[in-house]
């Protein structure tokens, strides 16, 4: 009876330290799942599968999955089942690009229009599986797919296809649930239309003004889609022309389709508040089509120093003890309980022949909101639609021999309610991409070196936290060897780390 005891003070005396770590000590750890450079909560998959005895209370009113793994296991190993929704061969031309990626789910669209599938053994599995990103293609001539096609890939030519679909579950134990299924593609080319009036589809904003800052006196354009009958004929535009309230006037006779295509859209110095008219044309035979897209110069950002704003970092501990420091942090969602403390400005400056002159007293201090109904708790100038981050912008504005500033810091925000809906964190999965060689005195293109994907009930989406880069300045690598370590958060909290060794040549 004292060990049960023991255990609800426990969680009471951790509750109320979250409280008091997050609300009230901003200059420490501002991180509740860094705490200790640990996760806190213990991670395991649980559903309806098991309520009768894993999400039930004990007499001292812990949920039993908490006390007993071996009684609750924490990973399930049915294999799931998975069957196709819609007609199991499809046939589309190469000009229904839509179509392809709609059956591949390069589109956005829901899981719920390819396949369906279970748990599996009629419902006995807990676990729903999830499925793999993205399906996988193989030609019929050929005995491999491909299963890193991406929402950029363009059409593949005419033949005939099968797409592969497969869900997965958590490994458990020896054991990898999974379960495929295979559907036929085929490709034909396009029914020739000999008549039609072509279509020119802007891309980007295509109403009113667009507000831009013209950077270098150079506008980089958006550019357009033609279409004859809903196929792409891109090499249908004529003509594109330049005008600009300043007197300013250009023509491009078949200009290179190829957008983002740059044009000289300004003089040397684009004054704000000119206005550039860009018109498309296009025609086929005897019928044509014109497009107008409007840019306005809305800051002169063309001259000037950098404008440099530091952010008071927070703490975080690595596993190994290692403490790092960066700008972001984290916050557990729907917790009324729970507010956020923003550090502020370190310092803001700009260089001016070497040496710093600084700009902090000139930096904007973001204005605090309250946030509506099922909003996260404190919101800060910017609450992102997905509800899982927050941004705290800070700008300096342009001002003599210096040009405009801005520095973001991003708050993600975890949902703090998995504990207690019977589904646990679960850490998630690392993926590293690229090479582990880079070129000294380059700027590295780090973001793309990584990707983390969520492990926690209904896989909620996991975030790239932050990476310790150690000694390495990616900014402006120098030849060595560095070990860097990038951190990622599930959506329900639980952190994974991952080590990689950097060289640079």
């Amino acid at each position: 009876m004292k060990k049960k005891i023991s255990i609800i003070v426990s969680v009471a005396a951790l509750l109320a330290a979250l409280a008091v770590f997050v609300c009230n000590n901003p200059s420490e750890w501002m991180n509740p799942m860094d705490k200790n450079g640990n996760d806190y909560l213990e991670g395991h998959n649980g559903d309806e599968g098991y309520e009768d005895v894993c999400l039930k209370p004990d007499e001292n009113g812990i949920p039993i999955f908490w006390t007993d793994s071996v009684k609750c296991p924490r990973c399930d190993g049915v294999q799931p089942t998975i069957a196709l929704v819609g007609s199991p061969s499809v046939t589309i031309s190469t000009q229904e690009l839509s179509k392809f990626k709609k059956w591949m789910h390069l589109d956005g669209g829901s899981w719920n229009d390819l396949i369906t599938f279970t748990k599996g053994e009629n419902g006995k599995g807990r676990e729903i599986p999830f499925p793999e990103e993205p399906p996988c293609l193989k030609e019929d001539n050929s005995s491999s797919y491909n299963c890193s096609m991406t929402a950029t890939s363009s059409m593949p030519p005419v033949g005939g296809y099968t797409i592969k679909y497969r869900v997965t579950k958590l490994k458990c134990g020896d054991k990898e649930p999974s379960a495929e299924i295979t559907r036929s593609l085929i490709i034909i080319p396009p029914e020739v239309v000999d008549t039609g009036t072509p279509a020119i589809s802007l891309t980007g904003n295509p109403n009113g003004i667009v507000e831009e800052v013209i950077t270098g006196s150079r506008y980089i354009d958006r550019g357009v889609t033609v279409t004859l009958n809903g196929a792409t004929r891109n090499e249908l535009l004529d003509k594109v022309t330049v005008r600009g309230t300043n007197g300013y006037s250009k023509d491009r006779l078949k200009p290179n389709i190829a957008f983002p295509d740059t044009m000289d859209a300004s003089q040397a110095s684009a004054p704000v508040g000119i206005e550039y008219t860009i018109t498309y044309y296009a025609s086929y035979k005897t019928s044509s089509v014109v497009r107008e897209r409007k840019v306005k110069v809305v800051s002169d950002n063309t001259g000037g120093a950098e404008v440099i704003i530091v952010l008071k970092p927070y703490k975080h501990k690595l596993n190994n003890g290692a403490e790092a420091e960066g700008p972001d942090t984290m916050l557990l969602a729907g917790s009324p309980e729970v507010s956020y403390v923003e550090k502020g400005v370190k310092e803001a400056y700009y260089l001016n022949a070497g040496q710093k002159v600084d700009l902090t007293s000139s930096v904007k201090t973001p204005s605090k909101s309250a946030p509506g109904p099922g909003k996260p708790p404190t919101c800060f100038v910017e609450c992102e639609s997905d509800s899982r981050t927050k941004t705290v912008t800070y700008t300096v504005d342009a001002g003599a021999g210096y040009k405009k500033g801005e520095v973001k810091r991003t708050v993600f925000l975890v949902d703090g309610g998995c504990a207690t809906d019977g589904h646990p964190p679960v850490a998630p999965t690392i993926t590293t991409s690229g090479s582990d060689k880079i070129s000294a005195g380059v700027p590295w293109n780090y973001d793309a070196s990584w990707s983390v994907r969520g492990m926690d009930f209904s896989y909620k989406e996991g975030f790239k936290y932050f990476i310790h880069f150690g000694t390495l300045d990616p900014s402006n690598p120098k030849v060595g060897k560095y070990t860097i370590t990038y951190v990622g958060v599930g959506g329900c909290g639980a952190r994974t780390e991952e080590t990689r060794v950097i060289t640079v040549e």
